[in-house]
């Protein structure tokens, strides 16, 4: 999977190909096989991500390598050069090295995936993890929380610090 992080020390390319409409599937096909039969085994390989515009005349390469040696010497790998030939027939291409000076992303997206938003950090979620614990009875265990959250507060159950979920 693709990290896409400012200081890693990681070469990111960027290869935009330039293709037909009608070819821009197959060239897409023929990348995501070359990754799979030949580029992720390659030595320094860490990703590829490919992409299909929606207008059908591009096909993006986002790919990052260990290093720009590691990248060069794909090129005179016997078996990447075929993949490479075939990729020249369908399209033109500009492969552009990058390096990443910055990567944001939406407050909503990481806390749907669990990660800290903002200055929440993950100190931030060790207290709000250890504020939960297991209640026990007979019918199994009860996810608590502190008194904080209206729906648990003592006056709402009617018991101490930590209630059990009903």
């Amino acid at each position: 999977m693709a990290t896409i992080e400012k200081d890693q020390k990681l070469m990111t390319l960027v290869n935009v190909f330039t293709v037909k409409p009608d070819k821009q599937s197959e060239l897409a096909d023929l990348l995501v096989r070359a990754t799979d039969e030949t580029m992720q085994h390659l030595p320094g390989f860490i990703s590829a991500s490919i992409h299909k515009s929606v207008d059908g005349t591009k096909v993006i390469n986002y790919a990052q390598w260990r290093s720009q040696a590691d990248f060069a010497a794909l090129k005179d790998n016997p078996e990447a050069r075929p993949h490479m030939q075939a990729a020249a027939k369908l399209a033109s291409f500009e492969p552009i090295v990058c390096e990443v000076i910055e990567s944001v992303s939406s407050p909503k997206s990481r806390r749907g995936r669990g990660l800290p938003s903002g200055l929440e950090s993950a100190r931030a979620f060790q207290k709000r993890d250890a504020s939960r614990v297991r209640g026990r009875s007979g019918r199994g265990n009860r996810l608590c929380r502190r008194e904080d959250d209206p729906r648990h507060s003592p006056e709402h159950l009617g018991r101490g610090r930590l209630s059990r979920i009903a």
